[in-house]
């Protein structure tokens, strides 16, 4: 009884026990604050790349090369007069990586150049990831150029990509929210 007492009551190797708890603790501390480091850092990278394509489809040609060519005027208008005073209006046109809506055509070669341009900044961008809309403004004149859009280029359906806590902990499914940029075109027809 005496040998059991004797271990019960032994307190070498308690302080070796201690720090190995301690330094699991902290180790799954540090490389959890490291993998939030690297998603603040995927975040601000997939911001970057949508800014990024925003200005770059703002001013190179449309993913929809029709919109280039696209005309307000109707039979009721004159040329000069303002497309808002009964010109056409081709609306909102959605591009994704398999085309265009609005029955306008999709240029391939300019979508692969936006993307491209995009994974420069953030190479995990994939065509299904890339959306690009063009707004009519109604800002145009009848026969003098094409229409003024709004360009908004947005990111979806990505995720983290985290490295120690999809080990440690299974994190490796957490959505990213739709990264989202609009700026406005001076005149579609620009190419760049």
């Amino acid at each position: 009884m005496s040998m059991v007492k004797k271990f019960i009551q032994d307190q070498g190797g308690a302080s070796a026990a201690e720090f190995a708890v301690i330094l699991m603790l902290l180790m799954v501390l540090t490389f959890s604050v490291m993998d939030m480091g690297y998603a603040l850092w995927q975040w601000n990278n997939a911001e970057k790349a949508g800014q990024f394509g925003a200005r770059l489809a703002a001013l190179s040609t449309p993913l929809a090369p029709g919109l280039a060519t696209y005309e307000c005027g109707t039979t009721a208008t004159t040329a000069g007069q303002p497309c808002s005073q009964g010109g056409n209006n081709f609306g909102v046109v959605t591009c994704t990586g398999t085309g265009c809506t609005g029955g306008f055509g999709f240029s391939q070669a300019e979508a692969d150049r936006l993307l491209a341009r995009m994974q420069m900044i953030f190479p995990r961008i994939q065509s299904q990831n890339l959306i690009v809309e063009y707004e009519d403004l109604q800002l145009a004149f009848d026969g003098r150029g094409s229409p003024v859009a709004s360009v908004t280029v947005r990111i979806v359906d990505m995720s983290f990509d985290f490295l120690i806590l999809d080990l440690l902990l299974g994190f490796n499914t957490i959505a990213m929210p739709e990264f989202r940029t609009t700026l406005t075109t001076e005149d579609l027809r620009s190419t760049g």
